[in-house]
């Protein structure tokens, strides 16, 4: 009897401790489990906040792409505009002139013409030249050519003997003045009496060079201490002309004084550049789009 007490004793003592150890078990992984769901928790936080910082990134990112392609914003327009920086020359400041048949058409280093332009209505205006030959230098525009022959008439009338030097030149004769020129001179000074190819007032076929005998037919700022320079320079605005490169206004135009260049820009416009006293780049400024 007493061994059975005995088996049953150690046999309820080993289920309770059985029991007891399952418990401790099942205590433990709960705890762990519950501390395991908020770590879990956390980290799937913590990614979603990475992820979110990534976005951002990548907007900002995004953003200055976008910016940089598109160029500044505009807060008037609410557009994107490509703005050069001030004080620097640009590309986008050079314009090829669309219209170049207007006769009031300003040519110049931001205001160029189209390589392939010639006019189509060059005639030979009816006044004497310094040369004899029939070449291109010799021709004009029609109305510009017309306005010439009254001018020299009117000179002739006054005593003034006028001889026409160069007219019409080809964007590729310019080029060949300009290579002769630099090669003479040097670039510097040769691109400061010569213009650049597409921008010279004689691929118009509006513009005129001019002298005297008293200058040797020759294109000298002398001409403009000549009896016939200042006659031209007080009435050629008469009959639709202007001298267009004045004197002290070289940091205007860029080209150096010129009493012999002659360009037609017609009565209305010549006569109030005259009476102004600017050049055509400060009588224009920037309301002329041509």
């Amino acid at each position: 009897m007493k061994v059975w007490l005995t088996i049953f004793s150690l046999g309820a003592l080993f289920i309770l401790g059985a029991c007891g150890n399952s418990a401790d078990e099942n205590t433990k992984d709960g705890e762990k489990q519950e501390a395991a769901e908020p770590k879990a928790k956390d980290s799937s936080s913590a990614d979603q906040s990475s992820q979110g910082e990534e976005n951002k990134d990548q907007n900002k990112t995004e953003h200055k792409d976008h910016n940089k392609e598109g160029g500044n914003q505009d807060p008037e327009t609410n557009t994107e505009t490509n703005k050069p920086e001030t004080g620097e020359r640009q590309e986008s400041e050079v314009a090829t002139i669309q219209n170049p048949e207007n006769v009031e058409a300003m040519v110049n280093q931001k205001n160029v013409l189209p390589s392939d332009y010639e006019p189509k209505d060059l005639v030979k205006p009816n006044v004497k030249f310094s040369f004899a030959e029939d070449i291109e230098k010799r021709y004009m525009r029609k109305e510009a050519a017309g306005a010439l022959e009254q001018l020299f008439k009117a000179a002739k009338e006054n005593g003034h003997d006028l001889f026409a030097v160069s007219g019409y030149r080809s964007y590729k004769r310019q080029e060949e003045i300009l290579n002769n020129a630099i090669q003479k001179d040097g670039e510097k000074k040769a691109k400061d009496s010569v213009a650049i190819p597409g921008q010279s007032d004689h691929q118009t076929g509006l513009a005129m060079d001019i002298s005297s005998p008293a200058e040797g037919y020759g294109l000298d700022q002398s001409f403009g201490d000549t009896p016939e320079g200042k006659w031209v320079a007080e009435h050629a605005s008469q009959y639709g002309f202007i001298i267009r490169y004045p004197k002290g206004k070289e940091d205007v135009t860029g080209i150096i004084y010129e009493p012999w260049h002659l360009r037609y820009v017609g009565e209305k416009v010549a006569e109030e550049v005259a009476a102004s006293g600017q050049t055509l780049e400060e009588f224009y400024g920037d309301k002329r789009k041509f």
